[in-house]
């Protein structure tokens, strides 16, 4: 079996995602709780007591998808494998058809809209990205782009030294230097 030369799992863990699913959930759970057992319509025109349980079963999947929700690359020496679970499947490139891969400091919200399954479809460009602002980009020969985001882009680096890929020494924001 071949040698991981880099691993990380990343999940959405940022602290304001869960400030507003908790003050979502609480709002739906008092919404009902108001309703059914206190007896108490909300507003003038209330909606119907299954439109309330229906909302709060959403809120909570929600909730449950964001929780179970992660992005994870291997890097070894003949290739990269990634995933972004539960939508997107184990993917595996290999090297020889990178044309460029090298580990850099990118703008989530600027370049990219933000976090999660990114696709710029008129830049044949797309990110997987959990958090952070440092990712692995990877330039394909057939001119498509990856990026994939890590929390530990000194690793990351460090782990493409050692591989047979195009990896190339750029600088970025951040790098320790020698």
């Amino acid at each position: 079996m071949e040698q991981v030369l880099f691993s990380e799992r990343q999940y959405f863990r940022q602290i304001w995602i869960w400030i507003l699913m908790v003050f979502l959930t609480a709002l739906m759970v008092w919404g009902l709780i108001s309703q059914l057992i206190l007896d108490k319509p909300i507003g003038n025109n209330p909606g119907p007591d299954w439109f309330l349980f229906l909302s709060l079963l959403l809120v909570l999947a929600i909730d449950v998808l964001l929780f179970s929700t992660y992005l994870e690359v291997k890097i070894y020496k003949k290739r990269i494998e990634y995933r972004f679970y539960p939508f997107i499947s184990w993917k595996c490139l290999r090297w020889d058809e990178v044309e460029q891969a090298y580990v850099r400091k990118y703008r989530p919200i600027g370049e990219f809209g933000g976090w999660g399954i990114r696709i710029q479809p008129g830049r044949r460009s797309r990110a997987l990205n959990v958090s952070g602002n440092i990712g692995l980009q990877l330039v394909m020969k057939n001119g498509a782009k990856l990026l994939i985001g890590t929390r530990n882009g000194n690793a990351m680096e460090s782990a493409l030294a050692s591989t047979d890929g195009p990896y190339a020494d750029v600088e970025w924001p951040g790098k320790e230097k020698d």
